[in-house]
This record gives structure tokens, C-alpha cells and sequence, in this order.
């Protein structure tokens, strides 16, 4: 005989179903692997199985494969779909940590709060501890944090995990948002893969900003910091930002020009690891915009922009091996640029051209030598 209680799939040598709707199973074979043939299963002499509400087996013996590797007298699993707790142990093996069992207990303290207990053993290393939490009450405020800890025998190092994203809006004008990435060393989670709030790459890319929103206007108050992975297992800081302020508009009209203006502006308090040291910059500029409608379909948007932008200090080429270091210079950009839509029942194709020029520091004469 042969049933399905999603996710699991059930055979039997001998089944049948009481006047309750239960289901009774002898020389029982049950699974919840999706693979064919799967990659894990359990054997037990009887399963009883109540449909959303629960599964007892008898005598369990679970495979990996053909290769039995453990042995229950008892085997209980809860079906609800909504529940305090909910465990699954998932088997696997790697050359380098060697077989393993990783287990998933996911709760559920209520709607807003919910997250996984990770409890992990290796048979080439130690256990492995970790725990993820979310938290999302609202559309306007949500978080997850993420932990994971294992002992290496390998490495005979302590590594870790540790990842955190915020949101959070505080009315319609002001809002939080941060990232929190740290980690032991670059090749902890290419080592021990798990499910993650995000992807962890060899960089670390940490952040935290405010925002104040109006009809008008954006305003953004920023921290950033990345860091990147070195030989050794060790990371170092590539680019920095303490902090960072920007200001935009929302385009904006004239009474009887035709034409649509942004202005824009920052200041920056930052260090990049390629020029070795720190440098506040500031800037400001503006962009025109107008959209003109050619014919049914087709439109065409140019632009214009200009930006003015101020470093205390800047390291400016000489010959290919030599720098000369410049002191409170200014430097112009322009830019010019068009937008050709064509809009059709197949979706809308655009066409961009644009041409950037900047000019030499403390003039209005072109750059030549700027790439």
C-alpha cells in the first residue's frame, strides 16, 4: 500500500484506515525527502498516523542511503501546520567536516515573532550551535538576527557567524534601517553552509542610516563600512564612511520654464584602503530634465547636469609611478544625456546616450588627461 501525508510518503506491506480517518501501516517504509529514489528514509514494524495532528512509529530504523545509521524504539513527529515547535534532522556528508546531522527546531512565539534553533554534529568536528530570529510586526518595522557557532578541529579555532538586518519607520517622514555582518574569518560560511537571514560572502558589509522623507526632500544621515578577506583568515578595512550625509529633491518646476530641476548635494568623511588615507569631500549639483512626447508611443527624454565637488586632499598623477598630493581643490563635472522610449503591447524599450566630461581642479577648463 502506498499514502501521502504532505510532506511525508508513506509504503507499507499492510495498510488500512480506521473509522476515525487514521491510518495503520505495518512494515512500514516513510519519508519526507522529495528525491527519487530518496536520499534518506525510515523502516519501522508499525506507523499510526493522524492526519494534521500527529505520527507514532515502532521499532525505527533510519537510512541514509541503503546504510542504516541509527535506531529508535519510539518515533513521535508532530502535523500540525501551526505549533510551538517543529524539529527536522537533515543528514549530509562533506569531505571536510565528514557526515552529518543537522537539525532544525523552528518556533513560533506568534505571528510577529518567529525563528529556528540549530543544533548541529559532524563526525571530523565538533557540535555546532546557532540560532536565527525574526521579527516583523509590521510592514513598516522588521528585523532578523542570525548566530552560528562551531568548534573546528581542523583550524583548532573557535568560528563564527553573527548577522543582523533592521527596518523601522517612525511615521510617514522618518525611518532606521541598519546591516550587521561579522564573522571569525572569510571562509566560515564556505564551510559550514546555513540558512541564512542573507547570503555571507568573504566581504563584510556592515551599515546604518536615517532618513527623513518629505514631499519635497531626502535627507540621509549614513554609516558604512567594508571590509574584505586577507590570506591568514584575517579581514581588513577596505572602505569607510564616518559618517556620510546626502540631499536630494524631488524634481522641481519654475513657473513658465519648461523644464524640471534636481538639486542634490553631500558631504563625506571617508577612507579608501587604495589611497591609504582619510579624506572629507563635499558636493552639489543640479540636473535638468524634460520629457517631449514625439508621437503616440515614442518619447524623448534629454538631460543636463552639473556637480561641483570639494576633497581636502587628493593624490593627482604625475607620471605612471609618481603622485603629487593636492590640498582643498574643487573639481567640476558635466554631463549630458537622452532617453528614447518607445512604448509598445510587448513592454517599453529605451535607448540611453550619455557623455560625462570633467574639468581640471580649480578652473573651468576641460581635464584631457581624466579618464
Amino acid at each position: 500500500v502506498r499514502a501521502e501525508y504532505p510532506p511525508w510518503r508513506v509504503w507499507g506491506r499492510k495498510g488500512a484506515l480506521d473509522a476515525a480517518g487514521r491510518g495503520h501501516f505495518h512494515g512500514a517504509l516513510f519519508t519526507s525527502c522529495d528525491g527519487f529514489p530518496p536520499h534518506y528514509h525510515f523502516k519501522a514494524t508499525s506507523l499510526h498516523i493522524t492526519p494534521r495532528k500527529r505520527m507514532t512509529a515502532y521499532n525505527v530504523r533510519f537510512y541514509v542511503g541503503k546504510v542504516p545509521v541509527f535506531y529508535s524504539p519510539l518515533l513521535w513527529k508532530s502535523l500540525k501546520s501551526r505549533r510551538l515547535l517543529r524539529s527536522r534532522v537533515i543528514p549530509g556528508y562533506d569531505k571536510r567536516n565528514g557526515g552529518s546531522l543537522r537539525s532544525n527546531t523552528m518556533f513560533n512565539v506568534n505571528e510577529s515573532l518567529y525563528g529556528k534553533l540549530f543544533l548541529d554534529y559532524y563526525t571530523e568536528q565538533n557540535t555546532g550551535q546557532g540560532a536565527e530570529l525574526n521579527f516583523q510586526p509590521s510592514p513598516d518595522s522588521r528585523g532578523a538576527l542570525y548566530g552560528y557557532h562551531v568548534g573546528d578541529d581542523e583550524t583548532q579555532h573557535r568560528r563564527w557567524t553573527l548577522l543582523g538586518s533592521q527596518y523601522q519607520s517612525f511615521g510617514s517622514s522618518y525611518a532606521f534601517q541598519g546591516r550587521l555582518q561579522a564573522q571569525s574569518d572569510p571562509e566560515v560560511n564556505n564551510n559550514y553552509v546555513r540558512s541564512n537571514a542573507f547570503r555571507v560572502t568573504s566581504e563584510l558589509m556592515n551599515s546604518a542610516a536615517f532618513v527623513r522623507r518629505t514631499s519635497l526632500t531626502t535627507t540621509r544621515l549614513s554609516y558604512s563600512r567594508q571590509d574584505t578577506g586577507l590570506p591568514g583568515g584575517r579581514f581588513s578595512k577596505a572602505v569607510e564612511s564616518t559618517p556620510r550625509v546626502d540631499w536630494q529633491t524631488a524634481p522641481l518646476s519654475i513657473p513658465r520654464v519648461p523644464l524640471l530641476f534636481t538639486l542634490s548635494s553631500f558631504a563625506d568623511n571617508s577612507y579608501d584602503r587604495s589611497r591609504g588615507f582619510q579624506q572629507h569631500s563635499a558636493g552639489t549639483g543640479v540636473e535638468t530634465t524634460q520629457t517631449v512626447v514625439l508621437t503616440r508611443g515614442v518619447s524623448l527624454t534629454p538631460r543636463a547636469a552639473f556637480r561641483e565637488v570639494y576633497e581636502d586632499r587628493r593624490e593627482a598623477p604625475t607620471t605612471q609611478l609618481s603622485t603629487v598630493a593636492l590640498q582643498d581643490v574643487y573639481t567640476g563635472f558635466y554631463d549630458l544625456g537622452t532617453n528614447l522610449r518607445l512604448d509598445s503591447p510587448a513592454g517599453a524599450l529605451d535607448v540611453n546616450y550619455a557623455f560625462v566630461r570633467r574639468l581640471k581642479s580649480d578652473t573651468m577648463r576641460h581635464d584631457d588627461g581624466a579618464p
